[in-house]
């Protein structure tokens, strides 16, 4: 079956909605993907699993497992699911957004220099969450980048190698297979006992980058380079030869190290991610994520025994968050016995001595206390991460200064 409009249109039912479907947008594998629209008039793109043998089934249902929980702004999410019944159509499917084009519709419909690389930073962003997630997408390629205004998100993780121990299953391709689309895959994909690592998705990303600019998918030494086209983005030279080495283990090894390069030779900041710690989500690096500085702690209970207060709290607190309660620097005006460095904390709990006369209004200055200290704690944090920021700008400038040094010199040399 071709894309385009179907000569018969059908509607796809699931728990939550219906949808009247009236286009095909791509084929390939087992899966077939369709154009459709919501019952609140949405367009939406649903991808079906058809003639699936168990494998298929399998990869399809990691898929599913993984754009369900996704959040990432550059990584497609699904938003519903079922199963067709529909003779044409028939087996499980998941519900997308619709996206305007895929990145090969895009470029040939033109972009500018700057916007080529807006793009690709995106892509990295994508990718990046993919891999702290545990995923390899595995087949990197414009028909798999889609851009729709402001948003690119990376879609049809397919015959992704998911490595996250909560999946609902592991699949491992057989090593005799070559999924990946050839034109973009990694020399360790073409090859029988090969494995595939985040280094295999840098190869894709590198070859899509040159492309980007000059239209060439680069394979040996002998290709068009970026800075055949542009002076301005020349400096992606060096990070497209450094990402399709044929040597896995010579390549960027991750998306840190490959905005680091750009980081290094441009005027750009790419900003690195990492993992929640909360939610498991991915995040920007620096985002604040100690539950101690975000959520404040309740008191649950309260005990008076042998002139000991016993406080309780709802959860373990981090010896970090006991330090800001107990130095107080949030209440000057205590004038008891009993000042917030009296208190002993650890874990959920709270002791301090004092009189049974002064005990509730403890226990009452104590439950005052738990939202500066975790205020504080979030303060400190923030200035923390702005210092590590920094530093960590400063010893760029000093590297980019000292590379540009280095390549003025070489420039001038003669032999």
């Amino acid at each position: 079956m071709s894309g385009g409009r179907l000569k018969k249109p059908f509607q796809l039912e699931t728990a939550f909605d219906l949808y009247d479907v009236n286009e095909v947008l791509g084929e390939g594998g087992a899966g077939r993907v369709y154009g459709a629209k919501s019952s609140s008039g949405c367009d939406v793109a649903i991808k079906v699993l058809i003639n699936a043998t168990t494998d298929h089934r399998k990869r399809f249902k990691n898929e599913y497992s993984f754009l369900s929980k996704n959040v990432h702004r550059n990584i497609i999410s699904v938003r519903d699911q079922g199963v067709s019944t529909i003779s044409s159509a028939l087996g499980p499917f998941f519900v997308m957004d619709r996206h305007k084009e895929n990145l090969r519709v895009a470029l040939k419909r033109g972009l500018t220099h700057d916007q080529k690389f807006e793009i690709f930073k995106a892509v990295l962003e994508g990718v990046e969450a993919a891999h702290l997630l545990g995923v390899l997408h595995r087949d990197l390629k414009p028909e798999n980048i889609l851009v729709s205004q402001e948003d690119v998100v990376i879609a049809d993780f397919g015959i992704a190698r998911f490595l996250a121990q909560d999946l609902q299953t592991l699949v491992e391709t057989s090593r005799a297979k070559r999924l990946a689309n050839f034109q973009y895959a990694a020399p360790e994909q073409r090859v029988v006992d090969s494995t595939a690592n985040q280094a295999t998705d840098i190869f894709a990303l590198g070859l899509i980058l040159n492309e980007l600019f000059t239209g060439v998918v680069p394979h040996g030494t002998d290709y068009d380079p970026i800075s055949s086209v542009s002076k301005e983005y020349a400096y992606l030279d060096d990070v497209v030869a450094s990402s399709i080495r044929q040597d896995q283990a010579k390549r960027l090894q991750s998306i840190s190290e490959l905005k680091a390069m750009i980081n290094l030779r441009s005027g750009e900041h790419l900003q690195k991610q990492r993992l929640n710690q909360i939610d498991r989500t991915v995040v920007p690096e620096g985002e604040i994520d100690n539950l101690d500085a975000l959520i404040v702690p309740k008191l649950v209970d309260v005990k008076f025994e042998n002139n000991k207060l016993y406080l309780t709290l709802d959860r373990v607190v981090s010896d970090a968050w006991a330090h800001q309660l107990t130095l107080g620097k949030f209440d000057r005006s205590w004038s008891m016995n009993v000042p917030p460095h009296s208190f002993v904390i650890r874990g959920d709990a709270a002791v301090v001595e004092c009189r049974g006369g002064e005990a509730q209004t403890v226990v009452d200055k104590f439950k005052q206390w738990l939202a500066p200290a975790t205020a504080h704690l979030r303060h400190d944090l923030e200035r923390e991460a702005d210092e590590r920021k920094r530093k960590a700008e400063e010893r760029l400038r000093i590297e980019r200064k000292k590379l540009k040094t280095e390549m003025s010199v070489n420039n001038s040399l003669k032999f």
